[in-house]
């Protein structure tokens, strides 16, 4: 399964976070990851993700306001990062055919 749905770099998903559409898609992107972790420690590590409304969605700003947002506080996410190098090289694979060599 296809995390990243849209070209991002951040992508973050979780029961709590409210969904729009047949697609069930995110009202929330991440436009912000700051964090503190500790080697061998973890109730030391400690995350903030700042979230926006997601324009391209076309959300009404009346339904985003009633979003009760202190359910959302505390509640567990995943937040995945798409890095460098992502995909595999095919061998024998012509040209972009397939877009086989993308971040390989």
């Amino acid at each position: 399964m296809e995390i990243f749905t849209q070209a991002r770099t951040l992508s973050i998903s979780g029961a709590a976070l409210p969904t729009y559409g047949m697609d069930a898609l995110s009202v929330f992107v991440p436009v912000r990851l700051q964090g503190i972790e500790t080697i061998g420690r973890l109730d030391a590590c400690r995350y903030l993700v700042t979230l926006r409304a997601d324009d391209a969605y076309a959300v009404s700003p009346s339904r985003t306001a009633d979003l009760d947002l202190d359910k959302l506080v505390g509640t567990e996410v995943t937040v995945s990062i798409q890095l460098e190098g992502k995909g595999r090289f095919i061998s024998g694979l012509a040209g972009a055919a397939g877009l086989g060599n993308i971040g390989a």
